[in-house]
């Protein structure tokens, strides 16, 4: 025998809320047509770093609108709650609503930034961050390229005593280091890297 939904059933599976598709206008701050990890995490709290990079298909470091709409983004993106649009001041690097992000405020959410870099996207030399500094491409690239960065002194690197770095020398602090990374550092060309250029930025972002 065959059985049937009651009317009353069918009436509670019909009125059962879809969960709301979240779109790029829900996340983009800035109004470029993308959003950063900090726009995401400031209308999504729940979302991490995981979450998004699972999302960002390309690798660029920030969400289109064709990324957010695929149907596995949308599966992570509405299992947390989104905050409203005026619960979103930028809480995460601006903790006292001002408009501006400190050296510390930056660091407390980035940690591996380094002062130097910090002083070169600060576009006007003022200490401090505005938004729209914060939203340029060079401060977006700084932050994503030092996430994981660690820093081991030269002396510490400098086994034969010589006050520079070869490159068999660099791999003993940075086993992960490749020839390119190492040309990158070397500024003069001279096959082996100084104190001076392994506390510049070129070098900020290695990885151990």
């Amino acid at each position: 025998m065959k059985k049937f939904l009651t009317t009353a059933a069918v009436a509670a599976i019909a009125a059962t809320p879809a969960l709301a598709k979240v779109t790029i206008q829900d996340l983009d701050m800035t109004g470029d047509s993308f959003a950063t990890y900090e726009e995401v995490r400031n209308a999504i709290p729940g979302m991490d770093m995981t979450d998004f990079v699972a999302i960002d298909g390309n690798g660029d470091r920030r969400l289109s609108a064709e990324e957010v709409g695929a149907a596995d983004a949308q599966t992570i993106l509405t299992q947390h709650q989104m905050r409203g649009i005026k619960e979103r001041p930028l809480v995460l690097l601006d903790p006292d609503g001002d408009g501006f992000m400190s050296y510390d405020d930056i660091t407390n959410v980035h940690p591996a930034l380094s002062k130097n870099t910090f002083q070169e996207i600060d576009a006007n030399g003022d200490g401090r961050l505005s938004y729209a500094e914060f939203y340029t491409n060079e401060t977006q690239t700084a932050l994503a390229q030092c996430a994981e960065s660690t820093f081991v002194d030269l002396a510490d690197l400098d086994t034969n005593g010589d006050n520079f770095v070869s490159m068999d020398e660099l791999k003993g602090g940075y086993p992960k280091v490749t020839n390119a990374d190492f040309d990158t550092i070397d500024l003069n060309n001279d096959n082996r890297i100084s104190s001076v250029e392994l506390l510049a930025p070129t070098a900020e972002c290695l990885k151990r």
